[in-house]
């Protein structure tokens, strides 16, 4: 299904093309979409989509970099209450989605077999861990770039919910996810929670 008209009113070429990939991807996957069914999909010409994106990573990249700055966007609460809500609503759409789990997959994993893709996704990683860090650096009323502590903290949050996505998967997909990936954030906060209360633990 193309990208409706309402959808294209008044929105650039680039923004139609970022809407008809992520149309594509959620639909069909990543693996299953092409260059030439983005540019279809857009109703635009495909040379006009090389234009604005090299490739479909690049493509990728720039979705799950709105993603980020969407999440982050709103500060009407915590670092951790933000990831919280940003990663329970993240798992509840992409398991309601078909193909979920391999969406789920891709969004913490990266391909080998495509470099332009993982080199994304290394960026894309790197970003998420940056936001987090800042934001528990503010939390903790420490400079994030002398202290080791918040991109440590912020690691934990992000390794440890693709670890649970990785064993939940490799079990088949059966059990309830959600509550693991809640739960990797829930005992960060203890961990954040009593530091705040000792703050000698980390003064130095």
């Amino acid at each position: 299904m193309a990208v409706t008209s309402n959808a294209r009113v008044g929105t650039s070429s680039r923004e139609i093309f970022l809407k008809s990939a992520k149309q594509l991807f959620e639909e069909r996957g990543y693996r299953q979409t092409t260059m030439q069914q983005i540019a279809d999909n857009a109703e635009l010409h495909v040379q006009t989509l090389y234009r604005h994106f090299p490739n479909k990573s690049s493509l990728a990249k720039t979705i799950e970099m709105d993603r980020l700055h969407s999440a982050f966007a709103q500060r009407e609460g915590s670092t951790l209450e933000l990831w919280r809500n940003f990663v329970e609503r993240l798992t509840v759409e992409m398991l309601g989605m078909p193909q979920g789990e391999e969406k789920l997959l891709s969004f913490v994993n990266y391909d080998s077999k495509d470099s332009s893709l993982s080199a994304a996704w290394l960026e894309i990683s790197d970003a998420y861990r940056e936001e987090l860090a800042r934001g528990i650096a503010q939390v903790l009323g420490l400079d994030r770039y002398r202290n080791h502590l918040p991109i440590f903290i912020a690691s934990m949050l992000w390794l440890g919910n693709r670890d649970v996505v990785f064993q939940w998967a490799a079990t088949g997909g059966h059990g309830d996810l959600l509550p693991k990936v809640l739960g990797v954030v829930d005992k960060v906060q203890e961990i954040v929670e009593i530091l705040v209360q000792e703050p000698e633990n980390f003064s130095r």
